[in-house]
């Protein structure tokens, strides 16, 4: 659902109107569907965000992989065929199949096939909802589907020409800064749910975890507002020097962050107020923000190239490296391999066990996306760039050129490049029509307990809980704002 707030979106609309030829020629000038298709790529979608190209142009952008939202397929294939049969894909009927429809509809389709000698198996995919949003430097917030490139919504946020943040998200909210003040909004509808005063302004932009978001400032604390309460006061994790990076979210539960005074703090995640688990000192200014490996490790460079690898848990000293050149972009983890874009540009590529270098390339300005066993990413001028993962050795240069703005995708498969002025395209594999997740995710298809053509009888009332069901109520473990301390950045 799309709303339109400040006369910004009419001018934006108009603009879009009468720029369409001219993103056809960009769109075609970016990357050429020859080069793509030569490499074995396609582009899988183009799309014009809301942007009033005359005087408004992206600012900066995210991607999310809902952990609860998916869509189940079946994959019916037969010889080099795939049919591709979705559970929100229209039955004869002219109703959504569902999860049970689309099974039996695979199934009967393998079935004809047969009758006519052609052996088929059917395979069950589960797709998460992934969802790019971006952000326009007039605070306009778009919701785009990541795989279809259809928006889902765009809002209209905050004051213009007052400074803003990146985006921080999850399955349920996005929230950003603007000027003194935070912002959170509902992650399906781009309805604003709450505004807050901040007590000093951001650094960088908020992390949002399950129930808390915390606020990066530039007295080096971090602020911590309730998601779910927006009247309860806000707490703090103090530290020192000023935070300039977005916080960071660990699997191990807890909160990392960096500040301009040559330090590392971990605190854990909805820990006690002024209080974090430890710190790590450097000699070094540091030069970009932390990286999180998947072996619970710590990445981190600063201003000599020196890479220092962590252990989360009790903040030791793995292994160190250096580099040419200071980092020029923030480290990338992916599976064992570290991604240092440093200046020059260049590209370096480290064991993440080890620290030892497995290769280095040069005139590499952006890691883009990892594709089974390629790099894609920009060089200087802004070219798409393939390289073989094992080796570093360049296959391919694509287009001539002009991708000013990239997503660093450390999620999925799929390329996400376009221009400041809007164009967004995602590009990806020929062979995967599914994206490939470099995340673990526990998903499960959504089958209905029931059918909905029955009727669901009510069942016996069963005895009487003894532990009350409100989750603010008298059972401790369940109150993020009851009596256990480590369970509320709020309490005592």
């Amino acid at each position: 659902m799309l709303r339109i707030w400040t006369p910004v979106f009419l001018v934006a609309m108009t603009c879009l109107t009468n720029s369409s030829t001219h993103a056809q020629d960009i769109d075609n000038r970016l990357i050429p569907f020859q080069g793509l298709n030569a490499q074995g790529y396609e582009r899988e979608w183009n799309t014009q965000a809301q942007v009033a190209t005359n005087y408004s142009k992206l600012a900066t952008g995210t991607l999310h992989v809902d952990s609860k939202a998916s869509l189940t397929e079946y994959i019916v294939t037969y010889g080099t065929q795939r049919e591709v049969i979705q559970e929100t894909d229209i039955s004869p009927f002219g109703k959504a199949y569902g999860v049970l429809g689309a099974e039996e509809a695979a199934n009967l389709r393998v079935e004809i096939l047969a009758a006519e000698g052609i052996e088929a198996k059917v395979t069950q995919n589960i797709v998460p909802t992934i969802t790019l949003y971006v952000l326009t430097d007039q605070f306009v917030v778009q919701a785009i589907d990541a795989e279809t490139g259809a928006t889902r919504w765009a809002t209209q946020v905050g004051t213009r020409n007052w400074p803003t943040s990146s985006l921080g998200v999850s399955d349920d909210y996005v929230c950003l800064t603007n000027g003194m003040s935070l912002f959170c909004l509902d992650s399906k509808t781009g309805n604003i749910l709450w505004k807050r005063k901040m007590d000093r302004t951001a650094g960088g932009g908020p992390l949002v975890g399950p129930n808390y978001v915390y606020v990066p400032k530039v007295n080096g604390s971090l602020e911590v507002f309730s998601l779910r309460d927006a009247k309860r006061p806000s707490g703090q994790l103090f530290a020192f020097g000023r935070a300039m990076q977005t916080p960071l979210l660990t699997s191990k539960n807890n909160v990392v962050w960096v500040s301009d005074r040559k330090a590392l703090f971990v605190a854990p995640r909805g820990g006690d107020v002024e209080r974090f688990k430890y710190r790590v000192n450097f000699d070094r200014p540091i030069s970009k923000n932390v990286c999180i490996g998947e072996n619970g490790t710590l990445i981190i460079g600063t201003d000599d190239g020196a890479i220092h690898c962590f252990d989360e848990g009790r903040g030791a000293l793995i292994w160190k490296q250096f580099i040419p050149n200071p980092l020029r972009e923030t480290p990338i983890a992916i599976d064992n391999d570290v991604f240092l874009i440093s200046l020059g540009p260049s590209l370096t590529v480290l064991a993440l066990d080890t620290g030892i270098e497995k290769w280095s390339c040069d005139d590499v300005s952006r890691i883009v996306s990892v594709s089974g066993n390629q790099v894609m990413a920009l060089d200087s001028v802004g070219r798409l760039i393939i390289l073989d993962r094992e080796s570093g050795r360049r296959e391919s240069t694509i287009g001539q050129g002009g991708i000013t703005f990239a997503i660093s995708n450390l999620l999925t498969d799929r390329a996400y490049v376009g221009t400041r002025s809007g164009i967004i395209q995602c590009v990806r594999a020929m062979d995967l029509e599914s994206p490939e997740m470099h995340i673990a995710l526990d998903l499960k298809p959504n089958i209905p307990r029931t059918d909905p053509s029955e009727e669901v009888k009510p069942r016996p009332a069963g005895p009487k809980p003894t532990e009350p069901s409100d989750p603010f109520g008298g059972k401790p473990d369940d109150d993020p704002f009851g009596t256990k301390p480590d369970d509320d950045p709020f309490g005592t």
